[in-house]
């Protein structure tokens, strides 16, 4: 593995012509002893490597002479070749070292050629990461060895990774979050708003985050969000709130009566068991469903302002383990019946996660400003949940999962609860002589935090901290949020469809055919 060092002699280099700038970089190369950065490849197969490096020209050593003379030459960056032509500006015999040196200058660089450059300058690969080294360094968090692992993977199949690199804070903050860290995912990040709402918890003008690589996305939110002011704000209310889980104990003839017996009798030892190893762990109840030979305890909890999963397993793990050893029976810890990461029916009309309800009428004037009436909206909102209903779509909408999804992503949410957040009830109807439209959502199943998980980290913090719902407290405050910013998006999206400008706001707004980041 080679160890590269770059000096950058800006755009001076060229012209360094006197011997004793050639008896300096000769003293200088035979005291640092490195070997070489970049390797240069002649048009005829001789080789050479540079020492120093720059926009505008380079030192070149070899073992032999380069033959260089209006040829063309390949830069050998770590990342991929630069084809270029160079000006040998002087060149001198090291005797003690037997090496070739050159200086020249570049002639024509492209803009990707200089820009590769500058990227190899700004971030030399300094390191001798090998695989055995990797391995050591796998669970590290660190900077250094953050960069030691991206580089091992820059080497390993010849790709770039620069922007991987662009953690601003500091990456041992990133533990528990995730394993083996290489650096971070940029997504692009937007704003809609004002929202204006007046909920049980949510209070006043937000601008809302919006994470997501969509285009028109954001635009229609935010579009949404301005038309509602024309009237009154968005009323909200979290309606209930509850995550359960779901252990399974094996039973075969009356075992299950006499768990069931167990729970009446002890249930108070049970929920402090369940309780003791966090804050915001709450048993409400535990209610059994025998399923065949399998005897569910649904184990429900209030979580407070935390996603509350982790902290669920563990109390209901912990239970379960005192149940088992007083009755005898074998349990396990899971059994899918709460529906974890995943869509279902019951906890659709059950409750799991946040139920939370939005309701705003949109006046006369903002849906003429769309080009529509509101008893056209109403029309296609009747008619798509009548299709919606033949095709079994249990909660016909116009596309909440978009408004969801991109403020989870900004602030740090379980990605992974989209299965069951996304969930949403959405109707409109012409009000006050057919002139407003109505618009209502509700979300049965919205599963949001305010602490814990990945709620902390810089940008997710930030998210939160521009709506106010950062920290505790502020979980129901954040579910209303969400609601709004949903109905914001469904009665606008609804008239694009109507009045056909759905696919020209798409074709200039959300294509980018040919666009890709270097």
């Amino acid at each position: 593995m080679c160890c590269y060092q770059i000096y950058d002699m800006g755009d001076t280099l060229a012209a360094e012509q006197t011997k004793d700038v050639v008896t300096n970089h000769i003293e200088r190369r035979a005291y640092h002893r490195v070997p070489a950065n970049f390797r240069i490849e002649c048009a005829d197969g001789s080789i050479g490597s540079t020492v120093d490096i720059s926009e505008a020209g380079a030192r070149i050593v070899s073992f032999s002479p380069l033959r260089v003379g209006g040829t063309v030459t390949s830069l050998l960056l770590p990342f991929k070749p630069v084809q270029l032509k160079f000006n040998v500006i002087w060149s001198v015999h090291d005797n003690k070292t037997k090496e070739f040196l050159y200086g020249v200058s570049f002639n024509s660089l492209s803009k990707d050629d200089l820009f590769l450059i500058r990227e190899n300058l700004a971030h030399p690969w300094i390191d001798n990461t090998d695989q055995v080294e990797y391995k050591k360094i796998r669970k590290l968090y660190d900077r250094i060895s953050i960069e030691k692992k991206v580089d091992y993977l820059s080497k390993k199949i010849r790709q770039n990774f620069r922007h991987l690199r662009g953690c601003t804070y500091d990456t041992n903050l990133f533990k528990n979050n995730i394993e083996n860290p290489i650096g971070i995912v940029q997504i692009p990040l937007g704003i809609a708003g004002p929202l204006r709402i007046n909920g049980k918890n949510a209070h006043g003008d937000f601008y809302v985050p919006m994470a997501t690589m969509e285009g028109a996305l954001v635009l229609t939110y935010d579009l949404g969000m301005r038309l509602l002011r024309l009237g009154d704000p968005v009323e909200t209310e979290v309606v209930s709130k509850q995550i359960h889980l779901d252990p399974m104990f094996i039973v075969s003839k009356d075992e299950d009566l006499i768990i069931k017996k167990f729970l009446d009798e002890n249930y108070s030892e049970i929920k402090k068991i369940a309780e003791s190893k966090s804050s915001h762990t709450t048993l409400l109840a535990i209610k059994p469903i025998r399923v065949s030979n399998n005897y569910v305890l649904k184990c429900i909890y209030d979580t407070g302002d935390a996603h509350g999963l982790n902290m669920i397993n563990e109390a209901t793990f912990n239970a379960c383990k005192y149940i088992a050893a007083q009755t005898g029976v074998k349990f396990y810890h899971r059994s899918h019946y709460s529906a974890v990461k995943h869509h279902s029916l019951l906890n659709e009309q059950e409750g799991y996660g946040k139920k939370v309800r939005a309701r705003a009428v949109v006046t006369k004037k903002a849906i003429e400003m769309l080009g529509v009436t509101a008893i056209e909206l109403q029309d296609f909102t009747d008619r798509c949940i009548e299709c919606g209903m033949a095709a079994k779509v249990s909660a016909v909408n116009v596309h909440a999962a978009n408004g969801i999804t991109a403020i989870c992503l900004a602030t740090g949410q379980d990605m992974a609860d989209i299965s069951s957040s996304h969930v949403c009830h959405s109707v409109g109807k012409a009000v006050n002589n057919k002139q407003d439209f109505l618009v209502e959502v509700e979300l049965p199943n919205l599963l949001v935090a305010t602490v814990g998980g990945g709620t902390g980290l810089g940008t997710q913090k930030e998210c939160l901290e521009l709506i106010g719902c950062f920290g505790s407290g502020k979980a129901d405050k954040f579910a209303e949020i969400i609601a709004a910013t949903v109905l914001a998006g469904e009665f606008t999206t609804a008239a694009a469809v109507v009045n056909q400008t759905y696919v020209d706001i798409h074709n200039k707004y959300g294509r980018n055919k040919t666009k890709a980041v270097l």
